[in-house]
């Protein structure tokens, strides 16, 4: 395990801009002397000098956003918390389903939910490497319907704060109108990397671009500052002096009174240097502190008011690093942070299929509980329940006692959570984002049906011949239950009651002729109360 000198670092040698010099779009930055002040009107202020952090010019930034999930990992601190009052509800019906590219390993960075708005990044341009998506669309929350859509070239997810949104390209910042999609205004930077997700918050916008961490002003693009380079303090025995680093393309964290960004591992050749984490004034771009661990900070930058984390770029990279927010001291390393509030952490064993262990950890009392084989795809916070994948469903657990409130079974294809809302859950799948609420018959009444589904269906079939989906249905409860199954496989519909004492169970054969489905691959499921089951079949020509 890498071992830390344990020092309270301030670092604050300055190569910052004012507005003024990068107003000009695809301005390069001027490089300022390490001796001359960024802004000679604050030069008092800089956390260098000694003086009390409530002395310095701040915003108050906060671990969560009520409004809905806003940003990269959910909001500006990227801690995957949505701070609402009371459980979050299970869910049992999908509401709808929205048709997205095929591109699964970034579902999850592709959706923000804001004020009955759902914004999704799809379309997938392949003929050029890397991969962008080339089109983003605002759904109606309720009913998933397009309310407008425009074409666009990103990778990373929206980011949403008040009616604009913010979407980060190749070398460029558009902000977009909620209401219509119309561009608001463009910031383009003199690089040509792939912008990531930027963090909006209290009227600024923050990105690094070409290297460079960049305020800009949320309401026109206009730069409030730009940040070229920090003096890394390193936390390793191979090297001592402060390291000049610039910033990596990773999306920033906002918390509290500080902006945080990762340092490039590749803009120093400085022995044993990968990466490290700086801590800036975000009004100013002014230093608070800059360091280096032994292993590196690569990205997953997580911000409370209390703790920052980064993972290791160079070591076991299921670690990483705890900091002290205020000052960057070193508190600890740990497994894989993968959501906060102001009062837990959220750390799991694994970031690899297969599962591990999740704990949920008090800076003040330690561990709280924690919670055997739990996938590898990421938790979140809604409401005061930590949602989890599990087996093949979907855990609600209390976040104080970690008690199981509810489970929800899903189709293997579920890959993750793509953003949540007051009482939906964005679930993501290989092809499409799933909208899923509690059930008509499962609200908050304690009244809920307790049933097992099983589906068995051919993968492929022929036009002129017949295709059976066997269902068993499984009542798992100690009361009985009137209920209906049923199927729907491209324009076919399959219907049939059935009442099951407790304990029963039933057994059908749905029958659907290929000709009714028609040649090509289509989906199919199968409902059941709160339970579905779903999959794909292809029919396949005779000739």
């Amino acid at each position: 395990m890498p071992r830390w000198n344990r020092r309270t670092v301030l670092a604050g040698c300055t190569a910052l801009t004012t507005s003024s010099v990068l107003a000009a779009i695809g301005s390069t930055v001027a490089q300022e002397s390490d001796s001359d002040s960024a802004n000679e009107s604050e030069s008092d202020d800089d956390p260098a000098s000694g003086d009390d952090a409530d002395d310095q010019p701040s915003s108050t930034a906060a671990i969560g956003d009520p409004n809905g999930w806003s940003s990269a990992r959910g909001n500006a601190a990227n801690s995957r918390y949505l701070p609402l009052e009371g459980s979050f509800p299970k869910p049992g019906t999908v509401v709808w389903r929205h048709e997205i590219s095929h591109a699964s390993a970034y579902h999850g960075d592709s959706v923000a939910v804001v004020d009955g708005r759902v914004y999704v990044l799809t379309g997938r341009e392949t003929s050029s490497i890397p991969y962008y998506k080339t089109e983003l669309r605002a759904l109606d929350a309720e009913t998933g319907d397009i309310e407008w859509q425009v074409d666009v070239e990103a990778q990373y997810r929206p980011t949403v704060l008040e009616d604009t949104l913010y979407l980060g390209g190749e070398g460029k910042v558009t902000a977009f109108d909620t209401a219509d999609g119309s561009v608001r205004w463009q910031r383009t930077f003199d690089t040509d990397e792939w912008l990531a997700s930027p963090s909006a918050v209290d009227g600024s916008v923050y990105v690094v671009a070409g290297g460079t961490c960049y305020a800009l002003d949320a309401a026109d693009g206009s730069v409030r500052w730009g940040r070229e380079a920090v003096d890394v303090e390193p936390q390793y025995d191979e090297a001592d002096d402060p390291i000049r680093s610039s910033f990596a393309h990773e999306t920033t964290a906002v918390a509290g009174n500080s902006l945080y960004a990762i340092t490039d591992r590749f803009s120093s050749d400085a022995e044993g240097y990968d990466g490290g984490i700086a801590a800036l004034d975000p009004e100013t771009g002014e230093t608070q502190w800059a360091v280096a661990p032994e292993d590196g900070a690569s990205y997953s930058l997580l911000a409370t008011d209390d703790i920052v984390f980064a993972q290791e770029s160079a070591g076991d990279t299921a670690y990483g690093y705890i900091l002290d927010a205020d000052t960057g001291a070193f508190v600890g390393e740990s497994e894989l942070t993968r959501a906060a509030t102001a009062d837990v952490r959220v750390v799991h064993d694994t970031s690899f299929p297969g599962g591990g262990k999740l704990t949920v950890t008090s800076p003040d009392s330690g561990p709280r509980w924690s919670a055997d084989s739990v996938g590898f795809q990421a938790p979140l916070i809604a409401r005061e329940t930590l949602m989890a994948v599990r087996g093949d469903g979907i855990v609600g657990f209390d976040l104080e006692t970690g008690d199981v409130e509810w489970e929800y079974q899903v189709d293997p294809a579920f890959q993750g959570f793509a953003a949540v809302d007051e009482g939906t859950i964005y679930a993501r799948f290989d092809d499409e984002i799933v909208a899923l609420r509690p059930g008509e018959d499962d609200p908050d009444d304690g009244d809920e049906m307790d049933l097992d589904l099983e589906v068995c269906a051919p993968p492929c079939g022929h036009v002129n011949g017949t295709i059976p989906f066997e269902v068993s249905v499984e009542n798992r409860g100690d009361t009985g239950v009137e209920t209906t199954i049923e199927l729907a496989v491209s324009d076919v519909d399959r219907s049939t009651p059935i009442d099951l004492d407790g304990g029963d169970g039933h057994e059908t054969t749905f029958t659907v002729g290929g000709d009714e489905i028609g040649e090509g691959d289509h989906e199919w499921i199968v409902t059941v109360g709160e339970m579905t089951e779903t999959g794909t079949i292809e029919i396949k020509s005779d000739r």
